[in-house]
């Protein structure tokens, strides 16, 4: 399980009390948060930086999971979900899951669709409360 853009770790803690067994990659670019993470989560691998330089690039996952930033500071700025959604169906494994958490604002549906457009790939929405939606990619 990889979890991009970790933040603290949030996502992956609470994958984690779920699946205790898999192996927990958490990245990203904060170096505070990354310092929390590593609490929040022994055992997992943090590594701090553009999260795909900063992994193996032979690494592959089952999930990944992002919470991406869509901001840097007060100025929106999507790179990180661009790079996010250029990058991980080369780094999913074959039946393996991308799924994002964000404001539903973002359209990262529409981004999602546009990004896995192969007839093998599905796109789903899985739930939506308030400002906020919870999609997923999956290789069929």
């Amino acid at each position: 399980v990889l979890d991009f853009g970790c933040g603290a770790g949030t996502l992956a803690v609470a994958l984690a009390a779920r699946q205790p067994d898999a192996r927990y990659y958490l990245t990203d670019v904060d170096a505070i948060a990354t310092t929390a993470a590593r609490q929040n989560l022994p055992g997992a691998t943090v590594r701090t930086g553009d999260a795909w330089a900063s992994l193996d690039p032979g690494l592959r996952f089952r999930l990944i999971l992002s919470n991406p930033p869509l901001h840097r500071g007060h100025v929106s700025d999507r790179d990180a979900l661009d790079a996010l959604l250029q990058q991980a169906p080369g780094r999913l494994l074959p039946g393996g899951r991308l799924v994002l958490v964000t404001w539903k604002a973002a359209a990262v549906g529409r981004a999602l669709e546009q990004t896995r457009a192969s007839p093998r790939h599905q796109v789903k929405l899985l739930a939506s409360r308030g400002a906020y939606q919870v999609w997923q990619a999956r290789d069929r």
